[in-house]
């Protein structure tokens, strides 16, 4: 029988105990992440403000939400879909590579839709790309 980690999760798909996600770490505000970039919080807030939405927080098991992948989709022009196939379209569009360590879907479990703080990271460099080379709206 499968336990449930700390975190209530399975612990063979759980990004936070495999290493893949320090989110849940609390560290001083500008502060890194123990792997030397951002937490997954930080590059989801990075995101928000980009898209110049209301700020989302990464949820238990550090699952991202939704609602902002859509907004990505719509704003960056490419087709909705589960939130690693928009990270994956957006960071296409842009010119960007989107590997392996950016979402879940080719881990032992299959994670399906988990989308990593190394995904947000590509996800934030191709959004920035694509709306500084897209023509402004004349009503904004």
């Amino acid at each position: 029988m499968d336990e449930d980690c700390r975190h209530g999760m399975n612990p063979a798909w759980c990004s936070t105990c495999q290493g893949h996600d320090d989110a849940h770490v609390a560290r001083p505000a500008g502060s890194q992440a123990p792997s030397g970039g951002d937490s997954k919080q930080d590059q989801l807030d990075a995101l928000c403000r980009q898209l110049r939405i209301p700020p989302a927080s990464v949820g238990v098991g550090s699952s991202l939400p939704s609602a902002v992948f859509d907004s990505a989709a719509r704003a960056c022009g490419v087709r909705l879909g589960s939130m690693p196939e928009i990270g994956q379209a957006i960071a296409t569009k842009a010119g960007l590579t989107w590997t392996a360590s950016c979402d879940s879907r080719e881990t032992v479990s299959g994670g399906g839709s988990t989308v990593t703080r190394d995904g947000l990271e590509v996800m934030n460099r191709a959004v920035a790309i694509i709306l500084r080379t897209k023509p402004r709206d004349p009503s904004n």
